[in-house]
């Protein structure tokens, strides 16, 4: 049995690039992948790549920027294959221009897509998450301080702050049932 053995990963833009690197990651770990793309060509091509591993998971269509489908993408997919214990928000927009040429709609579709969905998504898994979760392994924080009680604030802004550290000692970030590795370029 492999660490993600029996989880349900979700992947968001997971078509290409890093997207697809995460969920490939991840998969070799044993979770099974739900993928998303903005195309059909997309999810069939996710759902191919995830057959020639052997991997349970699948591909879908989904526009992250649409609360509906997202909705019925989560429903179904926790319907298929079960209630989904990593998510990864992958999925994204750019309208490359200087600020100063940028029109209002291209800085909306921006927002629409890359910031909103990591909240609807978040919040949409975050409760399943924590029904499930057996063990907490934060240091001192708990599930107060992540699900916005008070002292979220500072403990974010740490997480953060030690994001752009290389701690001597490997740390990970455990949260039900999600492993984020500190990545070492001296081990590679």
């Amino acid at each position: 049995m492999t660490a993600l053995s029996r989880q349900v990963a979700l992947v968001t833009g997971a078509t290409r690039g890093i997207g697809k690197a995460i969920a490939l990651a991840l998969a070799q770990d044993g979770a099974t992948i739900i993928g998303t793309a903005t195309t059909a060509e997309g999810a069939a091509n996710i759902g191919q790549y995830l057959k020639n591993i052997e991997n349970a998971g699948e591909g879908i269509q989904l526009d992250v920027a649409d609360a509906a489908a997202t909705d019925a993408a989560l429903a179904a997919t926790e319907a298929r294959h079960g209630a989904i214990a990593i998510l990864v928000n992958n999925a994204g927009i750019t309208r490359d221009n200087l600020l100063l040429r940028m029109k209002d709609d291209d800085w909306d579709a921006i927002m629409t897509t890359n910031l909103k969905p990591v909240f609807r998504l978040a919040k949409a898994v975050l409760r399943g998450m924590m029904n499930r979760l057996h063990r907490w392994d934060l240091g001192q924080r708990g599930p107060n301080q992540l699900c916005g009680g008070e002292g979220s604030d500072r403990w974010f802004h740490q997480v953060a702050r030690a994001g752009s550290r290389q701690p001597q000692h490997h740390r990970q970030l455990r949260f039900a049932g999600f492993h984020r590795y500190r990545h070492d370029a001296r081990a590679a």
